[in-house]
């Protein structure tokens, strides 16, 4: 993860450097390099998420089971919490650094301490997991660009359909 972050900072350096707003612009402040190659990452991490969770919700998980086989069952599913611990590891340090609000730090630390309980505990209601630590990420694909417009009042100005559509996948994604 550390890899792909410093390999989207250096591609993302030439590109959005520290462009984001005119001066006097209190509301959107200018985006360090380091907070777009986070951003960047997290997209990644977020997308990889949701299309494993997608997949299990929609094609490995039966559709009846006994309830203890949700609790206890499912080990193979606990790559869904452990790519989440890895994530959150990562980003609760990142975000310190960049200045994320501390709602952000706070969910960072929440979803470490669920998916240890998912991933490491023999009850670890695994069962759900696709859905709760990969379905549910998928709002945050355009959650991503449509901060991208805000955070940007003249990209935002230049391409004001493009800002609709992913306000209207975020929505509905959500």
């Amino acid at each position: 993860l550390c890899i792909l972050h410093l390999i989207l900072h250096m591609a993302l350096v030439p590109f959005v450097g520290g462009q984001s707003a005119q001066k006097g612009d209190k509301k959107h402040k200018n985006r360090t390099p380091l907070q777009n190659s986070y951003k960047a990452a997290s997209l990644v991490m977020n997308a990889l998420l949701a299309v494993i969770g997608i997949y299990h919700f929609c094609v490995t998980l039966p559709e009846t089971s006994i309830p203890t086989e949700r609790i206890e069952g499912y080990e193979d599913l606990s790559v869904l919490p452990a790519i989440a611990i890895a994530y959150n590891l990562w980003a609760l340090p990142m975000g310190l650094v960049i200045g994320e609000p501390t709602e952000m730090i706070v969910h960072h630390i929440a979803v470490l301490i669920v998916g240890c309980l998912a991933a490491f505990f023999t009850n670890g209601f695994r069962y759900h997991a696709p859905f709760f630590f990969g379905l549910i990420e998928t709002s945050s694909v355009p959650l991503v660009f449509m901060n991208l417009f805000r955070e940007n009042p003249d990209l935002d100005a230049k391409y004001p359909l493009t800002s609709l559509a992913t306000a209207l996948c975020f929505a509905i994604s959500f």
